[in-house]
């Protein structure tokens, strides 16, 4: 039950705090107030109210704090967080207003907002306060002035500028509020810095009647005298000094300045140029009265020489423009924009010097492509042109400045070719149309110099049957008649045999051969045939295979037949495509539905086995 009473009462809090701020603002804004207006001179050393955390409750005192931080009022000495505002207490008293900052956010403001004050009585009105500012996150002290319905923005007091321990004594600050009259309400704004050390206070905030106070004092100078507010006066005459007198407001003092100090003034006129001052070596070009040396007089006080000097020289601004070239006074010419210096003779024959803002512009010239098929161009100008040629056409811009046209005209015709294709088994046209047959192909496209032309393509397509042909069982011929031949031996990389440049080709050993075959410029090679005939002596178990090649359909001949002889037939991949047992020396086999190719035939008995090649179409 503790813990929940705990948390209503956080949540009223909160709610009460809210109700507060809105009823305030709302007041603000509706110019409504509970409290009337104090009357200044008034002052208000926060010993009437109670020390608060969360909500200030102080007379007609507010605070608008939507978030945290809050400002407090506190009665107990130091604020309560470690480092961060005065270990001696108020400034006066016991009580003042502090900022918490050990809660929120960084950046969140809180508003502490005095009752409202009526300036009538008070002839040179001013907000006075102390504050104390100690701590290494403390963020800027805002101070505004309400007036007519708006905040207007008074003084601000840097976080950066604070007191540099909690010992150090308070601060106080003075602002004028001569500018407004009436009543008036008085805002410190301040903000949670990274950290709870930025809790910022304040103590004796009232609105004094800060009448200036008068004084004179009699002084003697030899050499220098400083006056209370720092300034050094050096030469005999009246001075007026303003510092602050004990309640911050003005302190003006009339100094009425004896001095044994002499001075002495040399006067030059109609100096042309520059004048080198003497002593100090300092080269200057402008009226005026310079200081050159200082000597000690009889009496031991400051002699000084004054140099006053005139000077003749003459100094002119003006702005400029031209086209291309700018001929300065001077006679200097200048081609490029910017600031430019001339000098010339004025008529008390010095220097009169001219700064001249320079504006150039320049002719435009400008190249113009155009082309026509087989026709004519006409310019903006009006003017027509039918023949190939630079024309020049004139006009003037926008700053006076002539501007060249180039036409740089072209009279393009059509491209149009008649182009002869030789090509093997099929051509594709630049268009992408695939040609198998001879014929005539015709595209039109956009040339080079943007007229429509004609390609047209008389295409002959040329073939090479490449097939070969076992004669018998030791010789292969290729179909093609006609032709340039060169065998190859496939077991030895397909490589080309030597002296075999012949329509046929006859074996002397077994193995498989093809033929690359070229006529009319396209080469084809066959595939490979298979010889295995020779020392058919030497084979256990002797057949032989006709037709080779053949169309899926051949004969098996055996040599002589004997029990338990098995047919097998591969692929070239090794997989096994037919087996069967065969008791007759003649046997048909038929493979269907196979690819084209090499297959290899093995017929074995009890002698043994033999391996044939046969090629299928």
């Amino acid at each position: 039950m503790g813990l929940l009473n705990y948390i209503l009462a956080e949540i009223k809090l909160f709610i009460m705090k809210k109700i507060l701020s809105f009823l305030f603002i709302a007041g603000s804004y509706m110019g409504y107030s509970q409290c009337t207006p104090v009357m200044a001179p008034w002052v208000d050393d926060v010993e009437s109210y109670s020390p608060t955390t969360g909500t200030i409750a102080a007379g007609c005192w507010t605070e608008v704090s939507p978030d945290s931080p809050d400002w407090n009022i506190d009665g107990a000495g130091s604020t309560g967080s470690s480092n961060t505002g005065p270990d001696m207490g108020a400034h006066s008293g016991s009580n003042y207003f502090y900022l918490e900052t050990s809660s929120g956010s960084t950046g969140q403001t809180a508003e502490l907002i005095t009752p409202e004050i009526d300036l009538s009585s008070l002839t040179y009105p001013a907000l006075s306060f102390w504050y104390h500012m100690f701590g290494a996150t403390m963020q800027d002290l805002d101070v505004e002035v309400l007036s007519g319905g708006n905040w207007i923005p008074m003084y601000t007091i840097p976080g950066n500028s604070q007191q540099a321990s909690g010992s150090d004594p308070w601060l106080q600050q003075v602002i004028s509020l001569t500018a407004f009259t009436g009543v008036v309400k008085v805002k410190f704004i301040g903000a949670k810095g990274s950290s709870f050390t930025g809790d910022a206070c304040l103590d004796d905030i009232g609105i004094i009647d800060c009448t200036p106070t008068y004084s004179t004092i009699s002084a003697y100078s030899c050499q220098f005298y400083t006056a209370p507010s720092g300034k050094l006066l050096h030469d005999a005459g009246t001075y007026f000094d303003t510092i602050a007198n004990s309640v911050g407001c003005d302190s003006i003092i009339t100094i009425n300045l004896t001095s044994d100090n002499t001075s002495s003034t040399m006067v030059l006129t109609n100096i042309c140029g520059t004048y080198i001052l003497p002593v100090t070596g300092e080269v200057v070009g402008d009226d005026g009265i310079y200081a050159t040396d200082t000597l000690p007089n009889s009496v031991g006080c400051d002699s000084v020489v004054y140099y006053d000097l005139d000077f003749d020289n003459s100094y002119y601004s003006f702005d400029a423009s031209s086209c291309n070239v700018y001929t300065a006074p001077s006679g200097a010419q200048h081609t490029t924009s910017g600031l430019k210096m001339d000098t010339i003779t004025n008529a008390a024959g010095c220097d009169s010097i001219m700064t001249i803002n320079l504006t150039m512009y320049y002719n435009n010239s400008v190249t113009l492509f155009v082309s026509s098929c087989g026709g004519s161009y006409t310019s903006n100008a009006g003017n027509v042109y039918t023949a190939t040629g630079v024309y020049i056409e004139n006009f003037a811009s926008v700053n006076g400045c002539d501007s060249i046209l180039y036409i740089d005209f072209t009279v393009s015709e059509s491209v149009d070719q008649n182009i002869a294709v030789d090509a093997c088994d099929e051509w594709t046209a630049p268009d992408g149309t695939v040609m198998t047959a001879n014929g005539t192909h015709v595209e039109t496209f956009t040339s080079s110099t943007g007229c429509d032309s004609v390609n047209t393509y008389q295409v002959t397509i040329n073939t090479v049957n490449a097939a070969i042909t076992l004669i018998n069982a030791l010789t292969l011929e290729a179909n093609e008649t006609g032709a340039t031949y060169q065998w190859l031996d496939c077991n030895n990389g397909s490589a080309p045999i030597a002296g075999e440049t012949g329509q046929t080709y006859i074996a002397s050993v077994n193995g498989d051969y093809a033929c690359e075959v070229t006529k009319n410029n396209c080469t084809e090679v066959s595939p490979c045939v298979r010889i295995g005939s020779l020392g058919l002596e030497n084979e256990t178990t002797p057949f032989s295979i006709y037709p080779n090649p053949s169309n899926g359909t051949f004969n098996v001949v055996l040599n002589e037949v004997l029990e338990n002889t098995l047919v097998n037939i591969t692929n070239v991949a090794g997989q096994v495509i037919y087996s069967s047992s065969i008791n007759q020396t003649n046997n048909t086999i038929e493979l269907t539905n196979i690819e084209t190719g090499i297959y290899y035939i093995q017929v074995s008995n009890n002698n043994g086995s033999t391996v044939k090649s046969i090629i299928v179409e």
